[in-house]
Formats: C-alpha cells, sequence, structure tokens
C-alpha cells in the first residue's frame, strides 16, 4: 500500500487536467460532446504531455492546468487511434515529469480498476444514443466495449460491417461501410 501512496505523491505535479473546446460540426461531438475534460501526464522536460485520444480529437482549444493551478495552451502533436493515445505539447521548458519506467502489472499490487477499450469504457450493455443494443459485428457476438471496437477494428476502410441490433426488443441487422478513424476525426 505505502508503494501505491509514493506513485500518487509522485505522479500528482505532473498531471494536469485538460480543458477541452470542440467545435460542434466535428464528427465526434454528437457523442462525446463539445466540451471535453480529462487529465494528461508530462512525460517529458520540454512540455510533451501523454493523454487519451478521445479527450482532445478534434480540439480546437486546449487548455492544460498544473495543479499549482498555472495554465497553459496545448496543441495535438499526435493521435494513434489503435492505441488511443494523444501527445500534446505545452510551452513549458525543463520541468519535472514523469518517468516512463517499466508497466504496472495486477502481480505488482495494482488491480484492474475497469474502463478502456475507447470511449465510454467497458460498461454493459453497449447502448447506443437511441436506446439500441449492439449485439453482433459480422455474426461475432460481442458483450463488451473492447470486444466490440476490436471486432470493428479488424477490418480496413471501405469493407462492408454488419451490426445485429436489439431495436425496441426485436433483433435487426444494420449494415455499414468501414471508414478510416483518424480520417473520420479529423
Amino acid at each position: 500500500m505505502d508503494a501505491l501512496v509514493g506513485l500518487v505523491r509522485a505522479l500528482v505535479p505532473v498531471t494536469l487536467t485538460l480543458h477541452v473546446r470542440v467545435p460542434s460540426q466535428h464528427a465526434s461531438v454528437p457523442v462525446l460532446g463539445d466540451e471535453r475534460m480529462g487529465t494528461a501526464a508530462l512525460v517529458d522536460p520540454q512540455g510533451l504531455l501523454l493523454t487519451v485520444t478521445y479527450v482532445v480529437m478534434g480540439g480546437q482549444e486546449i487548455e492544460a492546468t498544473f495543479p499549482d493551478g498555472r495554465r497553459f495552451p496545448a496543441e495535438i502533436v499526435a493521435q494513434d487511434f489503435e492505441s488511443g493515445i494523444a501527445v500534446l505539447s505545452i510551452p513549458v521548458r525543463d520541468r519535472p515529469a514523469a518517468s516512463l519506467g517499466r508497466i504496472l502489472r495486477p502481480a505488482d499490487g495494482v488491480g484492474d480498476r475497469g474502463g478502456g477499450g475507447g470511449p465510454g469504457g467497458t460498461g454493459l450493455p453497449l447502448r447506443d444514443p437511441r436506446g439500441d443494443v449492439i449485439v453482433a459485428v459480422n455474426l461475432r457476438e460481442v458483450e463488451t466495449r473492447p470486444e466490440l471496437y476490436q471486432e470493428m477494428w479488424k477490418h480496413e476502410a471501405g469493407a462492408p460491417l454488419s451490426f445485429s441490433i436489439l431495436r425496441k426488443g426485436r433483433r435487426t441487422t444494420v449494415e455499414v461501410i468501414a471508414t478510416d478513424r483518424a480520417e473520420f476525426y479529423r
């Protein structure tokens, strides 16, 4: 337990709060909204931050705030839609940064806290804003968001996808053509 307390103490000074504004016409707004909050870790003394892509995708104005209240404009340097990781840059120099050491695993005493897998975490059921429940992709049953995303991401842009959904208690199929995520969310 003392190791976790030490970890938290080490990370708080290099964890920034993000406030992101996204233009209302951006493709991610219907699901994620036009104003988002998140966190990022300062991973380089020259101002590079690491965060999750869905918080900043489409971000027109991004403000990063240190725990002491100092605020800086942030710019997106890179987004990787496969891993869900984004790199931002803020105008600071020679700041203490998080050490990117070994990855902690449950065997190290750090348990799985859930979440991840894409926007919305792993919560069930896989319900869209209309109340439809997604139960399969190309006839392969999916029960979690990570399974849904993994199944969709197996297919290249332009490939047909067949979603089996429960709509108002009845199973139906919706056919779509896959698109490139990075291109769609630009």
